[in-house]
């Protein structure tokens, strides 16, 4: 008698989990990995390939996990120098750095107020949304990260070295300071590499709007602009980023021809990162 095959059927769109992708960083704002994810018919090797906000607050313990487990050697840092001066990175022993350098937006502060004030930076934004200046920098937010030639610059050097190191290097790590906007599009961008399709690329985006979603939920918001400044700048606005990925495809006719394009990723650098990262 032929039994049926009961499984479930692997659907064409996957249906990511924030829980699934965590690291249980608890130091570490939106710390996650992009292992696990189906790419073709192949999978992205697990705990190789993570991403995070700043790791300034890394604690002893976590830093030896970030050794230990994942066997962390490199860490690429998206923030300003202003940033990381503000809030150097604690590293775990042994761990490579690179410091990339790419300002998130030209937000007015007060002078007297310190970037690793988050509670007060809040409250300024939350207190400035009705202004023109503000709402310009959401509108423009991943435009300028994905279009911006100076931001290209970034993301190149980005993939150029990550494809530079051995094939038997342990984890990556690449962040900046919440890791949803300058590291959301760095992980966009390896993900297509690694050919991924733009349902994945978008969830793995919305994964930090699942992430800072109780912290949102505990602001004061009540206004549309005030709503339009958290969903940008405290979470990660996905409308907005499928919107820069449209730019993207009007500009270059497709994500594939941007990498190629503005990022110099050739077939050779494709292969290289799908076979060290590709199972």
């Amino acid at each position: 008698m032929i039994q049926q095959d009961c499984r479930p059927v692997e659907t064409a769109i996957q249906q990511l989990v924030l829980e699934d992708q965590l690291l249980a960083l608890y130091s570490v704002q939106n710390a996650r990995q992009l292992g696990g994810y189906r790419i073709g018919g192949k999978m992205v090797k697990r705990n190789r390939l993570l991403r995070s906000g700043a790791l300034s607050r890394l604690t002893r313990e976590e830093a030896k996990v970030l050794h230990d487990r994942f066997h962390l050697e490199h860490v690429y840092d998206f923030r300003s120098e202003a940033e990381r001066q503000a809030a150097p990175d604690v590293l775990p022993e042994g761990t490579g750095y690179m410091g990339l350098g790419a300002p998130l937006a030209d937000i007015k502060l007060p002078e007297t107020m310190e970037l690793k004030d988050v509670g007060s930076i809040v409250r300024y934004l939350l207190e400035n949304a009705e202004e023109p200046w503000l709402q310009e920098i959401c509108a423009q937010l991943y435009d300028k990260l994905l279009l911006d030639e100076a931001q290209q610059q970034v993301y190149r050097r980005f993939l150029e070295d990550l494809t530079g190191l051995p094939d038997d290097t342990g984890a990556v790590l690449w962040h900046c300071t919440q890791g949803k906007d300058r590291t959301g599009c760095a992980s966009a961008l390896l993900l297509a590499v690694l050919g991924a399709d733009r349902n994945l690329i978008v969830q793995d985006f919305s994964l930090s709007a699942m992430y800072y979603a109780p912290m949102v939920a505990r602001l004061p918001v009540r206004t549309v602009e005030q709503r339009n400044v958290v969903q940008t700048l405290i979470s990660a606005n996905t409308r907005l980023f499928e919107a820069s990925l449209d730019h993207v495809d009007s500009h270059y006719g497709s994500l594939d021809a941007y990498l190629e394009q503005c990022l110099g990723v050739t077939e050779a650098m494709k292969q290289c990162l799908r076979k060290r990262y590709l199972v």
